[in-house]
């Protein structure tokens, strides 16, 4: 099987299990709202190192909930 092409302008987060930031992004705006759904969506912070994405995949949660959060009114 042929690897597919990764595009540079979206950074790998999850090495182990190759997923872009895009996916999470994606796996965010379709609802999932914990770092297990994002876990269970992407496959990101599950590989064979332990998940030490983990922090960044919070990281970029907690920045969709904040922007969320200013769109709705709320802090």
């Amino acid at each position: 099987m042929r690897k597919a092409k990764h595009d540079r302008r979206d950074p790998l987060v999850c090495l182990c299990n190759a997923v872009p930031r895009s996916r999470i992004d994606a796996a965010i705006a379709g609802g999932a709202c914990t770092l297990a759904q994002i876990f269970d969506a992407t496959w990101a912070g599950c590989g064979p190192c332990g998940g030490t994405c983990q922090p960044e995949i919070a990281h970029i949660l907690a920045e969709h909930l904040r922007i969320a959060a200013l769109r709705n009114g709320t802090r």
